[in-house]
């Protein structure tokens, strides 16, 4: 169950349209199936925003949390959690529910 505010959608491994990687990032193939939000607010908003997509959206979903795998943030160079504009991209790894 989404709120108004977050938007979710799946997501699998692949680059992430509209960010710049850096020369020297080196790429990893992370695998799998991933639930995918951008976060945008405050740091104090970023639990508040964890919980709804973990406990609230993910076991609404056909999905699990897939707890064998890591969760992945990504933010550009400019990021700072001072920013309540700043953005970042959530991926939190889930799998089908057997």
């Amino acid at each position: 169950m989404a709120s108004e505010k977050y938007y979710y959608t799946l997501g699998w491994d692949r680059k992430i349209d509209g960010i710049q990687y850096p020369e020297d990032w080196k790429e990893c193939s992370i695998g799998g199936k991933y639930a995918c939000s951008i976060f945008q607010g405050t740091k104090s908003e970023f639990p508040l925003f964890v919980r709804e997509l973990i406990v609230e959206w993910i076991p609404t979903s056909e999905y699990q949390l897939d707890k064998s795998r890591a969760h992945v943030q990504i933010m550009d160079e400019h990021y700072s959690v001072q920013d309540p504009h700043a953005q970042e991209y959530i991926m939190v790894p889930v799998e089908n529910i057997p």
